[in-house]
């Protein structure tokens, strides 16, 4: 019997639907995600005294706070996703704790798709496929969800389902990036009454912000996507593996 993955249709579908009947719950996160970054804005827009030590420490900061929201999200939806009851309190506190584990899957991840890129462009697209359900497995499962085996957990989820993987993370993401992008351009273009230049440095700054803006209201939503096929290929490969031991 065959087991067919979530269609592209129906991650979009879903995802949306799930994004926004819950985005009330997502506001927190959102905020708190977004402070590092009007910091950084108000830091560089007004040229404050040793702004760009200040930059430094609020990037340092935002990608810790980053990797905690991240954490924040995939446990949360992972909830909606299983109709099982949300414990804010619960959700914010594992999330601090998984942040040392999750870090290191993320870095593994990131540095082997980089080698990937630098050695053929292909190696690295293939990697980042294998790997994209790493810091999921990291952060929802309870076993063999650490470091060089959350990888492997995930490539096994790929293996002979790449192209069908590939497609599925890809064309969701795109749709709403490229729906986001022509909307911050249009508003880019709205504040500067047509006269846009992001090579000036207010603008740059304002586009920066709002992009920051957008991408972080919008990342429960890429997360919900990836989270979507992340099951479905589980839950399909489990399928199979009952159906081979019967």
């Amino acid at each position: 019997m065959e087991h067919n993955l979530i269609t592209v249709k129906e991650i979009i579908k879903k995802g949306w639907q799930t994004y926004l009947d819950n985005f009330s719950k997502f506001l927190y996160p959102i905020i708190i995600s977004l402070i590092p970054y009007i910091l950084i804005f108000i830091v560089q827009y007004f040229n404050l005294p040793t702004a760009d030590f200040l930059v430094i420490i609020l990037t340092a900061l935002g990608i810790v706070i980053n990797f905690w929201v991240i954490i924040v999200f995939i446990e949360l939806i992972d909830k909606i996703y299983k109709n099982q009851p949300i414990e804010n309190t619960k959700i914010y506190e594992s999330a601090f704790r998984k942040i040392p584990s999750y870090f290191i899957v993320a870095l593994l991840a990131g540095l082997i798709t980089v080698i990937g890129f630098i050695l053929l462009i292909i190696p690295g697209i293939i990697f980042a496929v294998w790997y994209a359900f790493a810091v999921y497995i990291n952060v929802l499962e309870d076993k063999n969800n650490k470091g060089w085996q959350a990888l492997k957990n995930s490539k096994e989820l790929v293996v002979g389902r790449w192209g069908k993987t590939f497609w599925r993370l890809v064309l969701p993401a795109s749709l709403v990036y490229l729906i986001a992008t022509i909307v911050i351009i249009a508003l880019i273009f709205l504040i500067t009454g047509g006269q846009v230049d992001l090579f000036a440095y207010e603008q740059n700054l304002i586009y920066n912000l709002i992009t920051s803006i957008f991408f972080t209201i919008l990342s429960p939503l890429f997360v919900t996507f990836i989270l979507l096929l992340y099951h479905s290929l589980k839950q399909t490969k489990q399928a199979q593996g009952k159906e081979t031991e019967n």
